[in-house]
This record gives structure tokens, sequence and C-alpha cells, in this order.
């Protein structure tokens, strides 16, 4: 996940073209993430740091955890650390840049730094959009003004990424942006939710990035937003509202669900109670449309 936003704000930044993120997109499946760019990323580090190490390298037989420890630029428990997380490999996006020739050490330690003060991320925050964690990348992101709702938006909203990712796309993100005031929306699907909370959920996107994502969901290959298109979009739908439910009755907050409804060609506006939110996917881009009531 730290791949898609990291690149895409490389990408936004012209550090990067389309074309060199795709590819190293693909690349960090198989890369093995180095200590050196590990210990970057964590901060341990700097990039002069990194370059003495493996000219060190170059001169002894001595692994590059081994020579920094001896230099003093790690402790044992940073190494343990960094070991640890080499094996997880969720930094080989920033071991892809390099391994390409794209960046050197000190831009990508230029760029992390640059991506942290433009996102307004704490450390914390950075490290758990390393993680994955999505249940607080959700909050990191988004700022829902409404204090009596901010939980459940940010619950739903969570939960609905994660959906995407199990069902629909692999790598969803959210960009830390003003989010827009309207919408005209080419296909719509909402549901109703009632109960303690009444919620307005739609998920909306143009025909083309419709198409193919309730091809990935049916799994079928579907060619027009015909009938069983629909049906199928507005399924996942369903299906991801159905967990949300039974999410809160687990924390005896009981709802329910009213039958999916379908709109096309419909502008939305934001209002008070009203977020139009903006999920970028490899498909194209949906928006989650949330509101405590319907708004139009």
């Amino acid at each position: 996940m730290f791949s898609q936003y990291f690149g895409n704000y490389l990408l936004n930044k012209n550090i990067v073209t389309t074309e060199q993120l795709k590819d190293v997109l693909n690349l960090q499946k198989s890369v093995h993430v180095k200590l050196g760019v590990l210990a970057l990323n964590f901060g341990y580090m700097n990039s002069e740091q990194v370059q003495e190490v493996h000219q060190q390298q170059k001169k002894q037989d001595k692994r590059f955890g081994e020579i920094a420890v001896e230099l003093g630029y790690l402790n044992e428990q940073q190494l343990l650390t960094l070991l640890s997380s080499q094996k997880q490999g969720h930094l080989q996006i920033s071991q892809a840049l390099i391994d390409k020739k794209y960046l050197t050490l000190s831009e990508l330690e230029n760029a992390l730094e640059s991506y942290k003060e433009d996102c307004q991320l704490t450390n914390e925050q950075l490290e758990l959009l390393k993680q994955g964690n999505i249940d607080e990348i959700v909050p990191a992101f988004l700022n829902f003004d409404d204090p009596t709702r901010i939980n459940i938006y940010n619950d739903y909203t969570a939960l609905l990424l994660k959906n995407i990712v199990r069902l629909l796309d692999e790598s969803p993100f959210l960009k830390k942006e003003t989010l827009p005031n309207k919408y005209s929306a080419e296909f719509l699907v909402c549901q109703e939710v009632q109960g303690k909370y009444n919620l307005f959920t739609s998920i909306a996107a143009d025909q083309k990035t419709i198409i193919k994502l309730a091809s990935k969901f049916a799994n079928e290959q579907f060619t027009e937003l015909d009938e069983m298109t629909k049906a199928s979009i507005s399924e996942f739908l369903n299906v991801h509202n159905g967990i949300f439910l039974v999410n809160m009755s687990n924390q005896n907050i009981e709802l329910q669900m009213q039958p999916q409804e379908i709109y096309q060609n419909i502008n939305i506006e934001k209002s008070n109670g009203t977020y139009i939110i903006p999920i970028y996917l490899t498909e194209g881009k949906v928006y989650l449309i949330i509101s405590d009531k319907k708004p139009f």
C-alpha cells in the first residue's frame, strides 16, 4: 500500500514518469530490499552514511549491518528491526527505484522527507502507512468534520478499502487532498442503511471503470453497462454493507439495509454531512459518497 501512496506522490511531483512508475511497481514484486534502503526509510541513517558503508563493503568481507553497527550508525536493536522489516518487503518500491537508477539514495531521502512534509504526516503516521494499517491510514488522510459520525465514517471507509483489496483491486489508495464539493456521476449505485445511524452509502464512477470493476467482482468479462454489469457492482456494495452491519452489530449497534438503487448521469453536491471521497485504483477512480441523508 505504501508503494501506491509514495509512487503517486513521485508521479505528481514529476520525480518519475508514468512509465517509470509502472516499471518500478512491476519490479518491486520481485526485488530484495537491501538494508541500506531500509535504514534510510526508517530514518536510522542518512544517504552519506549508507554510501560510506557501501564503500567499506568493497574493502571488507562483511555484511552491511555488521559494518553499520561497527561504525556506530546502527545499534543492535535497530539492526534487528531492519532485518525483520526486510522479510516483510513493504518498502520494495524504494529498492526498485534505486535498482532501476531512477533515483539516487540522496534523491530518495529527499523525496521521502518531502512526501512526509507535503502530506503533513507525522513519523508515526508515515510508519503506519508503510505498515499498510488501513484503519489508521483513513483518519490520517481524511478529515470528517462531523464529530458525532467521525468514528463510523472512518470505520466505513476503512472497511471499504479492505473490501476493495479483497474483491476488486489490490492497491487502492487515498490522497491527502481537498475533497470535491460536487461530482457528476455517469453511474452511481447507492444503498441506505437505517437504525441507530442513518447512512446514505454510494459508489460512483464513469461507465468504463464500473464495467472493469463489475467484471472483476463477478469473475466474468463484461463489455457494456448492461443489467448483469449493474447487478454485479450493486452486489459488491451490498456485500460490503453486509459486512459493515456485522461489524456494527459486534459493537451492539444494530442497522438494517434497504435495497440498492442505481442512477445514471446524476449530480451530487457536498452539503453538511455529505462527503465525496475519491479512491484511486489500478482500473481508474471511484468515489465513495457517504452522508446522513440522500444528497439528491
